[in-house]
């Protein structure tokens, strides 16, 4: 597994098949980091807050902005209707620490369970309130 430090928001990693060097998957988490990585019954099993830097701003743009990031894949179609809250956003914006965090982008994040197995196989199971805080 390779990572990338951005600070602005969502960090990109992949997992890479070290016997071929072909790439598994890719995708990006939250600046904490990954909740676990284990091998389950033969597959590797990450577990980790999957973060989206936004183009727009849920604090701004509510709904408008959500529907901006469902209609162009950032977030999957089967969450279209779970967006963050508005109210929570306003307040993940007091705490951030952007100089303009009403209108700043935001960057959009929940939790995921996935499992690569041998095979190649990826099953990628998304799970738990989405949130959403001001991208510095």
């Amino acid at each position: 597994m390779f990572a990338a430090a951005d600070p602005s928001g969502a960090q990109d990693f992949k997992v890479i098949d070290v016997g071929t060097g072909r790439q598994i998957f890719a995708d990006s988490r939250r600046w904490t980091g990954f909740q676990s990585v284990a091998v389950e019954n033969g597959a590797l099993h990450i577990r980790y807050t999957r973060a989206v830097n936004g183009p727009c701003s849920i604090v701004k743009d509510g709904s408008a902005c959500w529907a901006r990031l469902v209609q162009s894949g950032a977030i999957p179609r089967e969450m279209a209707q779970s967006p963050p809250s508005v109210q929570a956003c306003t307040a993940a914006c007091r705490r951030g620490k952007s100089p303009a965090p009403a209108i700043a982008p935001s960057i959009i994040f929940y939790d995921i369970d996935l499992t690569l197995d041998a095979a190649g196989n990826v099953q990628v199971n998304s799970h738990g309130a989405v949130q959403c805080e001001p991208m510095p």
